[in-house]
């Protein structure tokens, strides 16, 4: 089932651009499929070795990209194309940043993923580069850890002349706009080997989805029932997540 969602999810991504007419994967269902479901294996890392190493971090928006995606379960695509507007803090700080999307402005303390972004396509004023997911627009709310290294970045980033004020920004060439998808995996990649977590080749490399499994897990075991209003644990860091198969986080 695993590999028969990806092909689906694959094959999607060339029909929503035209290459393809119809996805053959959509057509049976999970349920009638009888294929073996293998568990993915990842790499376990102690907490208190990854707090380690989390501290060790001196460059502010390294730090700010390590504990988001840890803190969130954000893609790495979804994590880029945030704008400032899409972070809802209740700090002074606010009234240097723009005012919090209609979604947020309710919510402090809260991050929103928009899946209406598409690449190539101009969104909050700037061509983007890179598409989010369809059907994983969601809210998430930010603890005092991630909400301090935010204010430490918003506080420290250049000025930006993007119309769309990303979160992320280029620090050295073109200064202040948003910083490019590749770079911001090169940092994550440096970071880990940095600390002995990526090495070329291994299976079991720290990498930005490694963070979003880690994400899962640890919220699955420190969530109780009693503390979710509404529906399962299970449903509830699914919809932090931003999953739209069904399967995906038992995954």
């Amino acid at each position: 089932i695993a590999y028969y969602s990806s092909m689906r999810t694959f094959t999607e991504w060339f029909c929503q651009r035209g290459v393809f007419d119809y996805n053959p994967f959509s057509i049976a269902k999970e349920e009638e499929l009888d294929f073996q479901r293998n568990e993915t294996v990842k790499r376990q890392v102690d907490l208190s070795e990854l707090q380690d190493v989390i501290k060790s971090t001196r460059k502010p928006q390294r730090l700010l990209l390590i504990t988001l995606l840890l803190k969130t379960g954000l893609r790495l695509s979804e994590a880029h194309n945030l704008d400032l507007r899409d972070v809802h803090i209740e700090h002074p700080i606010s009234k240097d940043i723009p005012q919090p999307r209609s979604e947020i402005r309710q919510k402090p303390d809260t991050i929103f993923v928009d899946s209406s972004i598409n690449e190539d396509e101009v969104y909050n004023g700037e061509k983007r580069t890179h598409s989010n997911k369809k059907k994983s627009t969601r809210a998430i709310p930010i603890d005092s850890e991630l909400k301090d290294t935010l204010v430490w970045w918003i506080a420290l980033a250049p000025p930006s002349n993007s119309p769309a004020k990303p979160l992320f920004r280029n620090t050295v060439k073109k200064l202040g706009l948003r910083i490019g998808y590749p770079a911001m995996y090169s940092h994550f990649v440096s970071w880990a080997k940095e600390r002995n977590l990526h090495e070329w080749g291994n299976e079991l490399n720290i990498s930005p989805h490694w963070c979003r499994h880690w994400f899962t897990t640890v919220l699955r075991q420190r969530i109780s029932p009693e503390e979710v209003e509404l529906g399962t644990v299970k449903g509830y860091v699914k919809s932090l997540r931003g999953d739209s198969d069904s399967d995906t986080i038992d995954i």
